[in-house]
């Protein structure tokens, strides 16, 4: 590792480490042994993994305190509380192309592909801020207006094929639901014809919701029996709003870990049987990495002028124009007073209102949060993750190798919209 090196500007050389081997790790996952990075080197330094590109890695607290703004990064200030919104909150993704961006981005830490890779990445965010700007909807119309209006995005359908297994997501009304709201625009709920079919889908879909509710013995299914359907306060159409709000909320939250999760589970069988043996799923480091690593859509940029960054402690440091900029994404940000209940039953904690945009224009810099800090809501979504991860493995028990490998990665697949997953190609 490179030593610190002062310049007469007072400007710093941040540290380098170079992840040349896993060795290195010394046991660590790779988030750990960054968290260990941060703890001896401070919140700025630089890392390359396997030869790839240097990536600077920055601190949140670092990159959005007012000396940074002063400095004059070139980042749209207004969208600073935005990023944090948009992180929690998007469901206008295309999981395909997202998947696709994830794996250039692999090949962009091994040093190819960096031209391609950071046009996608360019194009990617222009549209999602676009996108994200354009929807500025309230907290009370949120479930409503994307469940019904808009299309049932994938990240539903795998929250309930996780959830529910096989049975729900092949049932005839869900499969109809699915069908007709994939066909959706916005304006096609202008035509009556249309609202009535797309209303009666809803019902049917959602008293498959209580069949399988009543029927279900799973920690999970129990609680969300015990927190809603005996609630003598609803009547049963807010207890279906509320059980909608759960699937989209709780469960899109932390959907992109789950699948990276259940990827993990395919793909190593030894984890599947420490986790059938385990019960106690919330000490299962596993699934805490999994947490962390939230595969949520990170984008890294190439940085288009030289960045200065003044850390907390005074130091400065530079990130040199046609360098990486990269951040560890943590679980989410939000108030703490949302989570000082975590394990209660509370969907709504996941509905908060979007406030509108005042400039739409893209920022030079999108990025996600770094830091030791713990998610106030981890308690929860560790419930969400330990309990649907056991009805995963409870559907699919068997060996995770050879053909169930093959078909568990074909649902996800389905569910991602990636219609062959890199295992498969692998394999053929």
């Amino acid at each position: 590792m490179d030593l610190l090196e002062k310049k007469q500007n007072g400007i710093e050389q941040p540290v380098h480490v170079a992840l040349t081997d896993v060795s290195q790790l010394n046991g660590l996952s790779l988030v750990d042994y960054i968290k260990s990075c941060v703890a001896q080197f401070g919140n700025v330094f630089t890392l390359s993994i396997f030869g790839g590109p240097k990536i600077t890695l920055v601190q949140e607290s670092d990159l959005f305190s007012e000396t940074v703004a002063k400095n004059k990064m070139n980042i749209n200030p207004e969208l600073v509380e935005v990023r944090s919104k948009f992180e929690i909150e998007n469901v206008f993704c295309d999981e395909q192309q997202i998947a696709q961006m994830n794996r250039d981005f692999v090949l962009a830490l091994k040093g190819k592909k960096l031209a391609n890779t950071q046009a996608r990445y360019n194009e990617r965010l222009d549209f999602e801020c676009q996108q994200f700007a354009e929807h500025n909807l309230k907290a009370q119309e949120y479930c409503e207006v994307e469940l019904a209006k808009l299309q049932l995005n994938t990240m539903v359908k795998a929250s309930m094929y996780a959830l529910f297994g096989e049975p729900l997501a092949k049932n005839e009304a869900i499969a109809e639901y699915f069908s007709f709201s994939e066909s959706l625009s916005p304006s096609a709920t202008d035509d009556t014809e249309d609202s009535n079919r797309m209303h009666f889908a809803k019902e049917k879909l959602l008293l498959r919701f209580e069949q399988v509710l009543a029927e279900a013995q799973t920690p999970l299914i129990q609680s969300l029996n015990i927190g809603l359907f005996s609630s003598p306060v609803l009547n049963q159409e807010d207890k279906a709003k509320v059980l909608l709000y759960f699937l989209w909320g709780s469960l899109s939250n932390i959907l992109p870990a789950m699948q990276s999760f259940y990827r993990i589970l395919v793909q190593h069988s030894n984890y599947a049987n420490e986790i059938r043996a385990n019960l106690n799923f919330d000490m299962l480091p596993l699934i805490k990495e999994v947490l962390r690593l939230r595969g949520n859509k990170p984008i890294y940029r190439l940085v288009e002028s030289n960045i200065v960054i003044k850390e907390t402690d005074g130091k400065k440091f530079v990130v040199p124009k046609g360098h990486w900029l990269g951040f560890i994404s943590q679980l989410h940000h939000q108030d703490e007073l949302n989570f000082s209940e975590p394990n209660k039953f509370d969907p709504t904690r996941f509905c908060k209102a979007i406030s509108p945009i005042k400039n739409s224009k893209g920022p030079s810099l999108f990025v996600y949060g770094v830091g030791n800090a713990k998610c106030p809501g981890s308690a929860f979504a560790n419930h969400m993750m330990a309990s649907t991860a056991e009805i995963w493995l409870k559907h699919f028990d068997a060996q995770l190798c050879d053909s169930y490998q093959i078909e568990a990665m074909r649902m996800f697949d389905s569910v991602l919209g990636d219609k062959q997953s890199l295992l498969l190609k692998i394999r053929s």
